[in-house]
C-alpha cells in the first residue's frame, strides 16, 4: 500500500496530501458521475514473474451533478503518476489541478481542483498509474498452467465485488454505469481478450501489439474483464449468433466439446424467456485454473474454475448436469445483473437470488429430462433453511465497507433468495411470473434497480390481468415481508377434533434459542396449502388460507373424516 507518492500537476507548485484513515467514508459522493471509460493497461513480457507490474492509463469523463471541487474516485494499490483534467468542450481547456489525496483506509482517491465546477459540466480526467499484478486471484491477478512440462503464465481479472478499483481509478459502485473503451499492450504470441470484440489491432516495438476493444454499452466497473496469456479456443460451428467461445489451454482443448454444445441451449432459452435477446456481439468462456469463486459473469467473458468448464468423455452425468447448472448461473446474470443491475450491495439478491433460481429452472427447460425441482429443494432450499437456523442478516442487507460486501454473498442472498422467488412463482403462476420479469427488465435494461422496482412491475402486472395473491396483499407487502425481516417461521399445527378446526402457530425459528438477536413477535404472511387422505392432491399449490403477519396464531376450519394431513405441499412455502 502506498503511503506517499510525488505528484506532478499542472500548477505553479506540487501539493501532497496523505489521509489520516479517519473519515471512514466508503460510499462515494454522487457530485460527479462517469459517462466513459478510456482504459489502457500495458503488460511486460513475463520474464520477472516475482515482480510483475503493469502501467496504465485511465481517462475518465465524468458529468459534475452538484457544484464541487473534488473529484472522488475508488482506488487501491496503485501507485498514481500523473493527473491532468480539461473541460470536455471544443477548446479542450486543461483545468488546474492543486493536488490530490490518497485515502488509504476508505479506498478513495481525491482529486482538488482548483476552481469549483458548476453543475452539468463534462471533464476529461486523466490518470497515469502503475499497479503490480496481483497474486491473490482479485483485481488484475496472475495465474498459471503446466502445458508440455513448461509454466505458461497468463493475466486475468476477477473484479466483482470492490476490485476494480484495484487496477484502474474509478467509481467502483454498481450504480455508477458507464461505457468502456478498452485497449491491452500485449506481447505478439499472446491473446488478448476483453467485453467485446478486438476493434483492431497495431504492431509496436519489442515483437508487442496494441489490442483495441469495441466498445460497451453501459456497465458496471465490476463487470469489466481483461485476458492476456495463451489459450486457444474452441466454438460451435452451428451455432454463431452470437459466437460463443471455451478458451482454455491447448492441452485440454479436447474436454469443451460438451459444454460448446449445451452453452448456445442456455443462452438461447433466457433469450426465449425474457423476451430479450442477448446484448453483446460475443460471449467467451475461459476456463482459469484458479478462480476466487466458482465462475464470475463478466458481460461477454465469463470465467469459469476448469473443472466446472472442462469434460473428458469419462465424465459422469453427475458432473455434466455441474457444468450445465453452473453455466446457466453465469448466462442468467447477463439479463439479471448486467443487463439489470442491483442499484447496491444491498440488493445484491436481485442478481444472485436470480441466477441461483434460472440456473435451475432454466437448465431444466433445456434439460426436460432433469428432476430440477427436486435438485432446488435439496440444494437450494433445504441449504438455504440450514444456514439461516443460525442469526444471520435479511436477504435485503444493510452493507458499507468492502469486508461487508464481500461477506453478504452468501446463502442467504443466493439460496434463500431464489427459494422465495420460487415461493412468489407459485402465488402468481408460472405465466405471470414470466410476464412480470419480463417488465422489470425492459424498464430498468442498462440501468440500475431495487426490490421496490421488481415489487412494482409484478404488481402492475397482476393488476392489469386483474389477479390477486390473496390475503389482500400487494407483491410489495408480501414480499418486503420476507425480504426485510431475518430467519424464517416455524409452523406448529395441530387438528382440534372436537371443532374440526385447524390451530397454526408460527415463531422464528433458530437452532439456539438463546440468540441475542431472535425477534419474538417475528410473523409472516404465508399462504398455506395442505392435503388429507382424503383429498391426496400433491400438486395444488394454490394457498388455501394464509396466516396473518400481525397475528402469531391462526384458526380456520378443517374437512372432515380426515385421519392424516400434510402442510406446505412440495416444501413451496419458506418455513
Amino acid at each position: 500500500m502506498w503511503r506517499f507518492l510525488l505528484v506532478y500537476v499542472f500548477c505553479s507548485f506540487t501539493l501532497v496530501r496523505q489521509s489520516n484513515g479517519q473519515a471512514n467514508e466508503y460510499r462515494l459522493p454522487r457530485t460527479t458521475v462517469p459517462e466513459n471509460y478510456d482504459l489502457r493497461f500495458e503488460f511486460q513480457d513475463f520474464n520477472d514473474i516475482d515482480n510483475l507490474t503493469f502501467s496504465g492509463v485511465a481517462n475518465i469523463t465524468i458529468v459534475v451533478m452538484e457544484m464541487t471541487d473534488v473529484v472522488t474516485l475508488n482506488l487501491r494499490d496503485l501507485n498514481v503518476t500523473e493527473v491532468t483534467v480539461a473541460f470536455t468542450d471544443n477548446q479542450y481547456r486543461l483545468l488546474p489541478v492543486e493536488g490530490w489525496m490518497y485515502l488509504t483506509n476508505d479506498e478513495r482517491f481525491e482529486i482538488y481542483l482548483s476552481r469549483t465546477i458548476p453543475m452539468f459540466r463534462r471533464l476529461r480526467v486523466s490518470i497515469n498509474y502503475i499497479g503490480n499484478i496481483r497474486k491473490d486471484m482479485t483485481g488484475l491477478y496472475l495465474s498459471s498452467y503446466e502445458e508440455q512440462n513448461t509454466t505458461k503464465w497468463f493475466i486475468v481479472t476477477q473484479f466483482e465485488a470492490t476490485y476494480a478499483r484495484r487496477a484502474f481509478p474509478c467509481y467502483d459502485e454498481p450504480a455508477f454505469k458507464a461505457e468502456f473503451n478498452i485497449s491491452v499492450v500485449k506481447q505478439s504470441h499472446q491473446i488478448a481478450l476483453s467485453n467485446m470484440p478486438i476493434r483492431h489491432t497495431e504492431s509496436g516495438l519489442n515483437q508487442t501489439e496494441t489490442v483495441y476493444f469495441i466498445q460497451t454499452p453501459p456497465m458496471s466497473t465490476y463487470l469489466v474483464a481483461i485476458y492476456v496469456g495463451e489459450f486457444v479456443p474452441s466454438n460451435n460451428p452451428k451455432y454463431d449468433s452470437p459466437p460463443i467461445m471455451v478458451y482454455t489451454h491447448e492441452e485440454l482443448s479436447d474436454q469443451t466439446e460438451y459444454i460448446r454444445n449445451e452453452a448456445p441451449k442456455h443462452l438461447r432459452i433466457l433469450e426465449d424467456y425474457t423476451r430479450l435477446p442477448y446484448m453483446l456481439p460475443k460471449m467467451d468462456l475461459l476456463a482459469i485454473p484458479n478462480l476466487s469463486f466458482g465462475a464470475m459473469e463478466n458481460w461477454g467473458i465469463n470465467t469459469y474454475e476448469e473443472n466446472f468448464l472442462l469434460l473428458s468423455n469419462e465424465s459422469k452425468a453427475r458432473m455434466k448436469m455441474r457444468s450445465s447448472i453452473i453455466v446457466q448461473h453465469e448466462f442468467t446474470h447477463q439479463w439479471f445483473g448486467n443487463l439489470v443491475t442491483c442499484q447496491w450491495w444491498d440488493y445484491v439478491w436481485l442478481n444472485e437470488g436470480f441466477a441461483q433460481y434460472f440456473q435451475y429452472f432454466a437448465t431444466g427447460m433445456v434439460r426436460t429430462s432433469w428432476s430440477v425441482e427436486e435438485m432446488f429443494v435439496v440444494e437450494a432450499f433445504q441449504g438455504a433453511l440450514a444456514y439461516d437456523q443460525t442469526p444471520r442478516h435479511p436477504i435485503t442487507a444493510s452493507v458499507n465497507t468492502p469486508e461487508e460486501i464481500e461477506d453478504v454473498f452468501d446463502y442467504i442472498s443466493y439460496s434463500k433468495a431464489a427459494s422465495v422467488l420460487r415461493m412468489l412463482k407459485y402465488l402468481v403462476t408460472e405465466n405471470l411470473f414470466q410476464l412480470s420479469l419480463q417488465d422489470y427488465l425492459n424498464k430498468f435494461s442498462k440501468n440500475t434497480a431495487e426490490p421496490s422496482d421488481l415489487f412494482s412491475s409484478f404488481d402492475n402486472v397482476l393488476f392489469d390481468k386483474d389477479y390477486e395473491i390473496g390475503n389482500n396483499l400487494t407483491v410489495n407487502e408480501f414480499m418486503s415481508n420476507w425480504t426485510l425481516q431475518s430467519g424464517y417461521p416455524v409452523l406448529n399445527i395441530t387438528r382440534n377434533a372436537t371443532t374440526n378446526t385447524f390451530l397454526v402457530t408460527q415463531s422464528q425459528f433458530y437452532l439456539n434459542k438463546t440468540a441475542g438477536n431472535i425477534n419474538e413477535t417475528a410473523a409472516w404472511h404465508i399462504g398455506l396449502t395442505y392435503t388429507t387422505n382424503t383429498y391426496r392432491n400433491f400438486r395444488s399449490v394454490t394457498p388455501a388460507v394464509w396466516t396473518n403477519k400481525t397475528s402469531a396464531s391462526t384458526v380456520f376450519p378443517a374437512p372432515g373424516h380426515i385421519d392424516w394431513y400434510i402442510f406446505n405441499i412440495q416444501s413451496i412455502g419458506k418455513c
